[in-house]
């Protein structure tokens, strides 16, 4: 467990900004918000930098965040992958387990931005079992990740 003061102020007024952001959304939602701005502070430092759904931890985001950006070949799982995390933010982000259900501690996760959006097509779609989401996140990005590797994509390079 990590103490709030020894976490840098930069990274304090990240999670205050998320806060702040989310519990307006659930405002401007009408959700309920089950946090203060000190247990929102210790659930997102306790929680770890790993997508709830496919388990993606934030450093391996980056690279291949960083190896899509830079992709300029055909394959059409990446290039759509390039095209979401240039218009998204730089990692990841706080989802909601239930859409019907509001900001609670055992409702929210953090998720990689390719997972919120296959979540939020299989909704579309009609899927509504969570299970079943789950099984089409992890499917799909584990095609997106054999692309990936078909493509170049490297996960440690050799230091010279």
């Amino acid at each position: 467990m990590v103490l709030v003061r020894e976490i840098s102020n930069k990274k304090l007024s990240h999670i205050e900004n998320k806060f702040h952001a989310k519990r307006s959304d659930a405002f401007n939602r009408c959700l309920t918000f089950k946090f203060t701005l000190a247990e929102f502070r210790r659930w997102y430092i306790d929680t770890p930098e790993v997508c709830v759904y496919c388990g993606i931890n934030y450093e391996v985001f980056k690279k291949v965040r960083e190896f899509a950006q830079g992709y300029i070949g055909y394959n059409k799982l990446i290039r759509r992958y390039k095209k979401l995390v240039f218009q998204t933010s730089k990692g990841l982000t706080i989802e909601r387990f239930d859409d019907n259900q509001g900001y609670t501690p055992i409702n929210i996760g953090k998720c990689c931005l390719h997972c919120q959006m296959l979540k939020n097509q299989a909704k579309e779609a009609g899927v509504t079992d969570i299970k079943e989401v789950i099984q089409i996140i992890r499917a799909k990005t584990k095609q997106l990740i054999v692309a990936l590797f078909n493509e170049g994509f490297e996960l440690q390079k050799e230091k010279k």
